[in-house]
């Protein structure tokens, strides 16, 4: 965590890019620290979201995209190498199934909700051939909400983020991030609410 707190502190917005684009190439990067943390450093005024957010999702929109024509391209080679692993193989029978059942919304989900089934979930949408467009769309849609989620949880718990990882690791990002990222959103809503009620330009 230090090595990774050194590269945010000394390149900023390029550690962040990378960070969530090799996560959501399914690369052990630490994606969500980093936008936890860029999140803190909006609230005290070091980074601005007008940069922040725009880099995170280009960055989580780019490892999408390339999965996703590794996939179209690779087709059942990659699933093939993804089934080599008992933990993955099952990993992409769960990915099918929610595949066959929600389609377009099934990707939107597995960028935020379902997000350890994203990366997988990518080389397979690929491999099946869905329409990029459709892909594209949901997927996009769907890296916002995470976006903003996680740098939602920073902004606003940034005090508390040795805590926020602790917990995390015990019960796991994504039931993690999507219970503190709706209370986080639903605060900023709040604020954005009573500002405009006070007449204050947002």
């Amino acid at each position: 965590m230090d090595t990774f707190m050194y590269l945010m502190d000394t390149y900023g917005l390029v550690t962040l890019f990378f960070a969530v684009l090799g996560s959501c190439m399914g690369l052990p990067s630490p994606s969500t620290p980093a936008l936890l943390v860029v999140g803190s450093y909006m609230a005290i005024g070091n980074m601005s979201p007008w940069l922040v957010l725009p880099v995170a999702l280009a960055g989580a929109v780019t490892g999408d995209q390339i999965g996703y024509w590794i996939g179209y391209w690779g087709g059942h080679k990659v699933e093939a190498r993804l089934r080599q692993r008992e933990s993955r193989a099952k990993k992409v029978d769960r990915v099918k199934a929610f595949m066959l059942r929600y389609g377009g919304p099934g990707v939107f989900f597995t960028r935020w909700l379902l997000s350890p089934l994203g990366p997988t979930s990518n080389f397979l949408y690929g491999a099946s051939e869905m329409r990029w467009a459709r892909y594209t769309f949901w997927g996009v849609l769907g890296e916002m909400i995470w976006v903003l989620m996680y740098s939602s949880i920073g902004y606003l718990f940034g005090e508390n983020l040795d805590n926020i990882i602790a917990l995390a690791s015990r019960i796991g990002w994504s039931m993690t991030g999507a219970a503190l990222g709706l209370i986080a959103l639903y605060i900023l809503f709040l604020r954005w609410r009573k500002r405009q009620g006070q007449g204050v330009d947002p």
